[in-house]
């Protein structure tokens, strides 16, 4: 590639001799541990207002010195597709109309997904935590803690859930740096068990490329479960500048299409993504 990276609006280029963008924006993991909580609201139960409000009061109560700081998500909302681009908005509504959207159809599990039913209306996620700890063993230890806590705060959170999951994560490189930007779409893409770390892990390399360079991916934190017995087992946090470059990519690069069959040929279990934007942040 005939590329100057010091000169892409990627922070930061680490290796700037790299072949490749993917292998430009990698650099070294942290050493820190990182919580990830979702939460799929019951609205029978509860109001959006109400369970935004009461979760984060809870978080704020939290006194743990091992936590460093503490973002909130909520599901993005059809008019946000844009993220800081606001002319995108109007192409990205073009691609995912039902005339345009035909060349994007996944079968799984004997049921149908358009690319629309992939951003919004198969949504197994309504809000998301990530919580960066000191250390792994921190980590570790705060899941433990959810996963037994009595608080009746707590219990009144998971009661109001439909579906909730925990889990300990160690990184495993950085690519770029992940946003704070309120305004940029802010993405998860989580591997569920069953699944062996190894081979997920793999699987999710051989496929980032493709989020980079075709789906304009910003910057990829890549998450391995610290307990293999969690429910999921990898998550990658990244963000977008806007979902154009995904929302073509998906519909018209064959590419794609046979990244999932990978995931299934290597015996992973296909993940689910969460797009989303950045409720609250609180820094401890």
């Amino acid at each position: 590639m005939s590329v100057d990276f010091k000169y892409l609006d990627f922070s930061p280029v680490f290796n700037q001799q790299a072949n490749n963008l993917t292998e430009a924006l990698r650099g070294e993991p942290v050493p820190n541990g990182f919580v990830f909580l979702s939460f799929k609201m019951d609205i029978q139960k509860t109001t959006e207002t109400a369970f935004f409000g009461a979760l984060e009061t809870y978080l704020r109560s939290l006194d743990n010195k091992a936590i460093q700081s503490i973002k909130i998500y909520r599901q993005l909302k059809e008019n946000e597709l844009g993220g800081i681009v606001p002319f995108d908005q109007g192409i990205c509504e073009k691609y995912l109309d039902e005339k345009m959207n035909v060349n994007f159809i996944i079968r799984f599990i004997h049921k149908v997904y358009t690319l629309r039913d992939l951003l919004f209306k198969n949504k197994l996620i309504d809000v998301g935590v990530y919580i960066s700890c000191t250390d792994h063993a921190a980590a570790l230890s705060l899941a433990h803690f959810f996963e037994n806590n009595s608080d009746m705060s707590w219990r009144s959170l998971l009661n109001n859930s439909q579906r909730y999951d925990i889990g300990a994560f160690k990184n495993m490189a950085i690519y770029s740096t992940v946003s704070d930007d309120p305004n940029k779409i802010q993405f998860f893409n989580l591997f569920p068990a069953p699944g062996k770390l190894e081979s997920i892990w793999h699987s999710w390399l051989k496929s980032l490329p493709w989020f980079f360079e075709i789906a304009n991916f910003r910057s990829s934190f890549p998450l391995l479960a610290l307990n293999e017995s969690q429910k999921t087992l990898l998550i990658n946090a990244a963000h977008w500048d806007s979902a154009k470059g995904f929302i073509i990519g998906a519909n018209y690069d064959p590419a794609f299409k046979k990244i999932l069959k990978g995931y299934m040929k290597d015996r992973v279990s296909l993940p689910y993504p969460f797009f989303c934007k950045i409720e609250k942040v609180i820094v401890f």
